[in-house]
């Protein structure tokens, strides 16, 4: 296991980087990309991101929802399920995995959704080292529970 150091209020100790979750809004990268998944998303189904993430169950806002659910968890693994909830409509940690569930599902069984899902994870992967590119700067962060 990778360890990272982080400056903590006590100064600098290693911590497992699988157990360390973000705050919100503290790494520039996730949240260009959260908004690039949303824009990318809405647009191939027409819909406004304030929809997607409202309080609705309509079958083609969920679908989408529950995609970029999917695509923030597969390709930011760092990121997790409670961090994604909070980004995406304050949504507990069990929607998103539930999410990430109905979509694999999906995946496996429906072929026009297999294609969707791998284009949207292709311009992911495209432009994925854009995001990563945009700076971490680890060397002053405020590590708060």
């Amino acid at each position: 296991m990778i360890e990272k150091l982080y400056t903590l209020k006590n100064g600098l100790i290693p911590i497992p980087s699988p157990w360390v979750m973000p705050g919100l809004g503290e790494l520039k990268h996730h949240t260009d990309a959260f908004k690039y998944i949303t824009e990318m998303v809405c647009k191939k189904y027409e819909l406004e991101p304030k929809a997607v993430f409202a309080k609705n169950r309509k079958q083609n806002i969920v679908k989408a929802r529950q995609i970029i659910h999917s695509l923030l968890r597969n390709n930011f693994p760092e990121l997790g399920a409670k961090y994604i909830g909070r980004k995406c409509g304050n949504k507990d940690h069990a929607t998103i995995l539930h999410s990430c569930k109905s979509v694999a599902n999906q995946v496996e069984t429906n072929k026009l959704y297999r294609s969707e899902y791998n284009s949207f994870n292709r311009n992911i992967k495209i432009n994925i080292n854009r995001f990563k590119q945009s700076g971490l700067n680890y060397s002053n962060r405020k590590w708060n529970r």
